[in-house]
């Protein structure tokens, strides 16, 4: 029979993870790593790696947090956000959008923002289709990992619609369409096409 971790840091991977996912909810912060960092701080807990929750534990407890005391706000968010991931997916359809991150998983809330993975030619095509139909943008790179060894670099555009950030990375179009590791649980990111967000969308209705 093996050996589990004792009761009592069990209780406090527990307790770091909810608090975690508190602040991460009540303050808009997206970045687990800083979340948990922080809570160990004010509760004075040494930062070792089995006092530690992983980042899956925290989106759970996220999703707890929610469910408890954003029943009514955050379904009504969430739905907001894939509302404007629809109209952002039309705009940008010919670059073949993929809805990822917390609005397709449904995690997103009031301080979330959408994102999108968009394939091209070029990271130039994107800027000029939006400077034709002159929406505004700012743009940037992030690192993401394709696999376990290595991050790459990509171009992300930031723009808004309807007063709601929208982030899109830009992916080479006649690479592979393998979708990046998730800082989450480190599998291939879940994407959604047009036609699956509607679906969503459609099958909300009912439940708000």
């Amino acid at each position: 029979m093996g050996i589990g971790k004792p009761p009592r840091d069990q209780q406090l991977r527990a307790l770091i993870a909810q608090t975690a996912a508190k602040f991460m909810v009540e303050h808009g912060i997206r970045d687990f790593h800083a979340a948990k960092m922080k809570v160990a701080e004010q509760l004075g807990v040494a930062n070792h790696s089995h006092n530690m929750p992983g980042n899956p534990e925290i989106a759970a407890a996220i999703v707890a947090y929610q469910r408890l005391f954003r029943a009514k706000t955050q379904p009504l968010a969430l739905h907001h956000l894939r509302s404007v991931a629809v109209q952002a997916m039309k705009l940008l359809e010919s670059f073949d959008p993929k809805l990822v991150g917390p609005v397709l998983s449904g995690h997103a809330d009031q301080f979330s923002e959408v994102n999108l993975h968009v394939f091209s030619e070029t990271s130039e095509a994107v800027a000029v289709f939006l400077l034709n139909r002159r929406i505004p943008y700012r743009i940037d790179e992030c690192r993401l990992k394709v696999n376990a060894h290595r991050p790459m670099i990509f171009p992300v555009y930031h723009l808004s619609l309807d007063q709601t950030p929208i982030e899109v990375i830009v992916f080479d179009q006649g690479e592979s369409r393998q979708a990046p590791l998730s800082s989450v649980d480190g599998r291939p990111m879940a994407r959604a096409s047009l036609r699956q967000v509607e679906k969503l969308l459609a099958d909300a209705i009912d439940s708000i």
